[in-house]
């Protein structure tokens, strides 16, 4: 999962996360070279390893810059690619009400 484009992988699970997917993932492997226990298990690790990047990430913050793309797209852009703010925080924190 993600061996090619790990970036569009978190991107997809991204998308899961922000429809509060609950269900189940499915893996499609094809361990030429490996015994498919293996291939499974990496698969499983990648899949555990993108969920817990994408937990990381200050959602309301993110969505909040999403929508305020004039103010906040630099931040956003860079909080995403894994760069991080340039202020060393997250995305810009949504305003407290």
């Amino acid at each position: 999962m993600g061996a090619i484009s790990p970036e569009l992988f978190d991107a997809l699970m991204y998308v899961l996360k922000m429809h509060s997917y609950q269900g189940w993932f499915g893996i499609d492997i094809n361990p030429v070279r490996m015994p498919v226990e293996t291939a499974i298990k990496i698969n499983i690790d990648a899949v555990q390893a993108s969920i817990d990047r994408i937990n990381e990430l200050d959602h309301a913050s993110i969505i909040y810059a999403a929508n305020h793309p004039d103010k906040h797209v630099a931040g956003l852009t860079l909080t995403l690619s894994g760069q991080g703010h340039p202020s060393g925080k997250t995305a810009p924190a949504a305003p407290v009400k």
